[in-house]
């Protein structure tokens, strides 16, 4: 006699959590549950890695370059970024020093800025906060030139080289004379870069072997959009290339069905009511009959006895298309951080809520306005002083001014408030019961410089009153040429 084996069952044992506190579950039997559903063991909660700062820079190359490519082929993209730059930067800051014989030279000099050629003072900055919307890393490089020959066009001698990240490798793991560098930066013990390894060359560019030049800290401003402890910044735009090629495929399709839906087709048949005696067309007629049938306004054809014509077109339903782009460009708007109404050109709201979006973007506009200054701005207006004072352009009469030489505001481009005749009521308002100035109002809603208005006023009232202290004398010579006009006509 056979015995018959039974089969043991196995059952999938539920990975308990590390860490997890387990709760008792009342209607499962007691079978303990995580707290939390995250902790859970479900196929819906995605297995994820926590990579370490290092690693997640490395991991940024390939990021950079789809964010590029997405930025140069598709125009919602290129827009976004651009609407970015426009809300934050705009023209750029203008720096405002204490000591007015250093805003003439800045003046003089602001448009020479880049040792290329290539852009200006507003371009140079635009440039700049697009690189680092669009790849969130870049350097800045100080161009000392003192003693070279393009000290004589410059009116201090002094450049910034933008470099965008590329030159400076992601995977720039080596030591070097004693220093490690790690994705191109070599720091010291508590972090502070010391060198940063940079490309002669592009890397992308077929120039035989790739030269590596190794230039320091001091001379080095890295701007980045980064995570804590990161040696690189992240691509602020990661998050927003699914959306964007998702986008892309959907006006493709919506595109390729308005092709079908305008495609009209034309069917000539014979009617079942044709009697016995139908004879077919001649290939005349028929030849005849095809040219007369086209689909032209006013078109006026006679067709064979018993043939006929049927139209048919595919059916066109957009009514979802709109929402759902613009539901895909909210998500990559909300990436970039730039609010969607500017992007999408869609206006239509209240007066108390645009308020509200003017105060959004002005918070968001001034918290990348601290980022540029502190890691670019103020360091590079250290070495114009520097350099001015090395080179002579600008020499201090005392040691007041010298200190005062290094002491200077940023001013930004305002951005339009949509009740601005509100706004200033309010501001005067406030003004009258004592709790803000005439300075805090000239420089919130103008950005213009208190000391600088006190000046041209009184300048204007000087001449003003300088005007009516000879009125009397204008008056009367002016009387006197009249009379004298008067005389020689008669």
């Amino acid at each position: 006699m056979t015995t018959k084996t039974t089969p043991t069952k196995s059952r999938r044992q539920r990975r308990p959590s590390e860490g997890a506190v387990r709760s008792v579950a009342r209607s499962a039997g007691k079978r303990p549950l995580p707290m939390h559903e995250a902790l859970s063991d479900s196929p819906l909660v995605p297995t994820i890695r926590n990579p370490s700062p290092t690693l997640t820079s490395r991991q940024q190359r390939f990021l950079q370059e789809l964010a590029r490519h997405m930025v140069r082929d598709n125009p919602w993209l290129r827009n976004t970024v651009a609407v970015a730059t426009n809300q934050r930067v705009g023209t750029g800051p203008r720096p405002i020093f204490k000591v007015k014989a250093l805003n003439d030279l800045f003046a003089k000099w602001r448009d020479q800025i880049d040792p290329r050629g290539d852009y200006g003072w507003t371009g140079w900055w635009r440039e700049l906060d697009r690189e680092l919307c669009i790849t969130g890393d870049g350097f800045v490089r100080a161009r000392n030139r003192i003693d070279k020959p393009e000290a004589a066009d410059l009116a201090v001698p002094l450049q910034f080289e933008l470099i965008p990240s590329e030159y400076c490798p992601l995977d720039g793991d080596k030591t070097v004379e004693g220093l490690e560098y790690v994705c191109g930066i070599a720091r010291n013990v508590v972090g502070r870069p010391l060198r940063y390894m940079f490309y002669r060359n592009h890397p992308s560019e077929m120039r035989g072997t790739l030269q590596e030049t190794y230039v320091g800290a001091r001379e080095i401003m890295h701007f980045a959009e980064r995570r804590l402890g990161c040696p690189r910044g992240e691509v602020p735009l990661a998050s927003a290339l699914m959306d964007a090629l998702k986008g892309r495929r959907l006006q493709d399709t919506e595109l390729l069905r308005k092709i079908a839906a305008s495609a009209i087709g034309v069917a000539v048949s014979r009617p079942v009511d044709a009697g016995d005696d139908f004879e077919l067309p001649s290939e005349d007629e028929v030849s005849d009959m095809i040219d007369a049938i086209t689909l032209t306004p006013g078109g006026v054809w006679e067709l064979p006895y018993g043939y006929d014509i049927k139209t048919f077109a595919p059916k066109d339903e957009p009514a979802n298309f709109d929402r759902a782009l613009r539901w895909n460009m909210m998500g990559i708007c909300a990436a970039i951080g730039v609010l969607p109404h500017e992007v999408l050109f869609d206006f239509e709201f209240a007066e108390r809520f645009s308020r509200y979006l003017n105060l959004i973007q002005e918070r968001q506009a001034s918290i990348r306005h601290d980022l540029l200054e502190f890691t670019v701005g103020n360091p590079m207006m250290r070495w114009f002083v520097d350099v001015a004072i090395a080179s002579k352009k600008y020499v201090p009469e005392s040691e007041d001014e010298l200190a005062a030489a290094y002491d200077w505001e940023w001013e930004w481009d305002l951005i339009p408030l949509a009740a601005f005749k509100q706004e200033m009521e309010a501001l005067q308002a406030a003004k009258a019961d004592g709790v803000i100035s005439n300075a805090y109002i000239q420089r919130q809603m103008f950005q213009l410089d208190p000391v600088q208005v006190a000046v041209e006023r009184a300048q204007e009232e000087a001449l003003q009153r300088a005007i009516a202290a000879h009125q009397a004398e204008f008056d009367a010579a002016a009387q006197v040429l009249v009379n004298d006009q008067i005389a020689g006509r008669d």
